[in-house]
């Protein structure tokens, strides 16, 4: 065996060891340590929570350009989005940083509270209501899943 790794069987084929591999050549478990999987969903919703915060300040803005126009009654719903979309990414924010601390009790309740404000968002606000609300949902939709995950 070479010291670079690659060993040359009687066969002739060439073999490779995996980085993480025994002596044996037989490679360990794959998986991730748990406290990995929930900085990875806590990165994930918080990534979310800053998609979905960014849509609701779009919507603001997009409000605010209707009143000056001079169209109020079509600033209302803009307005009424922008500031729900600010409270869930403000709520998806809190709960992504609570369930990325220690604790797998912490990271299923997190991930449980997740998943029912994505289905209760999608269900006020609807799946038509902006590129980056929707890309910060499915966002947390994954992220209280892998909370799920981690915390079993």
């Amino acid at each position: 065996m070479s010291p670079t790794g690659r060993g040359y069987d009687p066969e002739g084929s060439l073999t490779f060891l995996c980085s993480g591999g025994t002596s044996s050549g037989a490679p360990e478990s794959a998986t991730l340590e748990p406290s990995s999987d929930r900085r990875i969903a806590a990165f994930l919703g918080l990534l979310g929570a800053l998609l979905i915060g960014l849509e609701g300040l779009v919507d603001l803005v997009r409000s605010a350009i209707y009143l000056t126009v001079g169209s109020g009654v079509h600033a209302f719903l803009p307005f009424d989005q922008g500031v729900i979309f600010l409270f869930l990414g403000l709520l998806v924010g809190v709960f992504s940083f609570l369930g990325g601390m220690r604790g797998e009790g912490r990271a299923t309740v997190a991930g449980a509270v997740l998943l029912v404000i994505v289905v209760l968002g999608w269900l006020a606000l609807g799946l038509g209501s902006g590129l980056l609300a929707v890309l910060g949902a499915v966002l947390v939709l994954v992220a209280g899943v892998v909370f799920l995950a981690s915390g079993r």
